[in-house]
């Protein structure tokens, strides 16, 4: 029972360390990527500010859990916008490299209060195109190291646990 136990937990590890650390190493990879972007002038069509709850424990040291069991509030910022490259026009509602659906309240808001204030006064707004394929664009090329490097710290822990739990179990024989 014991080493069904411990094949269990090193395969749980296995998979959370392979799922935080291959994350963790296409964000970083896709950002790298969009380093040759072009910046363009973009207009923005529609900005939208969301609410909501997701399952999840405290972020950034502080506890954002309301009162409904566990549920975390998280902000979302959906746009949409207009741009031109190679004579062509286009339209994206891609804003960031990554989903931007976060909890950090003013971070997010200083974010939607700049998209809302350049649509409203009707003000370019650069955007960051991919010039091998044009409709590919994001608003926000911003990257969070810290972030980052949590996701590859969680990740390989995971995989120094699996490992130590498969050299366990495979050692008794």
């Amino acid at each position: 029972m014991k080493t069904i136990l411990s094949l269990l937990f090193s395969l749980v590890m296995l998979i959370a360390g392979l799922l935080f650390s291959g994350l963790s190493v296409k964000n970083t990879y896709n950002y790298f990527s969009t380093k040759d972007w072009q910046k363009v002038s973009a207009t923005i069509l529609d900005v939208e500010w969301e609410a909501g709850y997701n399952r999840g424990a405290s972020v950034g040291g502080k506890s954002n859990k309301s009162s409904s069991g566990g549920l975390v509030k998280v902000y979302e910022i959906k746009a949409k916008y207009s741009y031109e490259f190679g004579g062509k026009a286009y339209r994206s509602d891609k804003i960031a490299l990554i989903r931007s659906r976060s909890s950090q309240h003013d971070k997010q808001k200083r974010t939607y209060d700049r998209l809302r204030s350049h649509q409203q006064k009707n003000k370019p707004y650069p955007a960051y195109v991919n010039p091998k394929s044009p409709d590919q664009a994001v608003l926000l090329r911003d990257f969070s190291w810290g972030m980052n490097i949590f996701m590859f710290i969680v990740g390989a822990l995971g995989l120094v646990f699996s490992v130590g739990g498969f050299w366990s179990v495979f050692r008794r024989g």
